[in-house]
């Protein structure tokens, strides 16, 4: 056995061995790849999802806003606040804000019966919640404005008043929910983040190990392809020197 037949196994050897490790850091490498796109296509998903609630929260917020502001602007006006001018029309003004922002609200339906009716002929007839007080003793008697409501305003006062508490309180409530959910978004996306940059530099890693091996497979190969020719051409010479012998 001589010295060019050790160096073709120990080439071949390296060879065979660097194919090996090349091809398990590819199949790694795509395992890697097949990783970041499901993180990419979780955060996608995730995104829309928190995406569309925070829309509905956003609109939610919006109509409670829209009704705390009326219900304030009744409780105020009902209460004898900025009632200077046509009274009849402000409050008309006020109670048509108010229908238009509890309409369907399901507060309404809690309601006891007696409660509901004086409610529903606040909202359909608030003119009618006024004293019959001259316009010209009203104004000379401004320090007695909320005697130009009659008594029963007082209990349209309250019921709005429990409303103004439920919707304020829905609305708090509303609001640290969204901040729940948006954190807890958040930090999973930025797990998410996390993990694909980690697995972007493995890739880089197992690429740059990968090109080292594919160098010495390169010149593994180029030596036993040498030893080869060479093998070849001292089998060429030994046989063209026994046939001269002969």
């Amino acid at each position: 056995r001589d010295w060019s037949s050790d160096v073709c196994s120990s080439d071949l050897t390296k060879i065979l061995t660097r194919k090996g490790k090349i091809a398990t850091l590819a199949s790694e490498v795509a395992d890697c790849e097949a990783h970041i796109a499901k993180n990419d296509e979780s955060m996608k998903e995730e995104t829309g999802i928190r995406t569309k609630e925070n829309g509905e929260y956003q609109a939610e917020k919006d109509y409670m806003e829209t009704t705390l502001s009326a219900l304030h602007h009744a409780i105020e006006v009902l209460s004898g606040a900025g009632t200077g001018g046509d009274k009849g029309l402000f409050l008309m003004k006020v109670a048509s804000k108010v229908r238009s922002a509890i309409l369907g609200a399901p507060q309404l339906s809690t309601l006891s019966e007696s409660n509901m009716k004086v409610m529903k002929r606040f909202l359909e007839q608030p003119a009618s919640f006024l004293q019959d007080t001259p316009e010209e003793e009203y104004y000379d008697k401004k320090a007695q404005a909320k005697a130009s409501y009659s008594p029963q305003s007082a209990t349209v006062t309250g019921i709005l008043k429990d409303m103004y508490d439920t919707f304020a309180a829905d609305l708090e409530k509303a609001n640290g929910e969204e901040s729940k959910f948006q954190k807890a978004f958040e930090d999973h996306i930025a797990v998410l983040e996390k993990s694909t940059s980690d697995l972007n530099r493995e890739i880089v890693g197992k690429n740059t190990e990968s090109a080292a091996f594919a160098q010495e497979l390169s010149e593994a190969e180029a030596t036993l392809a040498a030893t080869m020719d060479q093998r070849s051409e001292e089998h060429t010479s030994e046989l063209q020197s026994r046939i001269k012998s002969r």
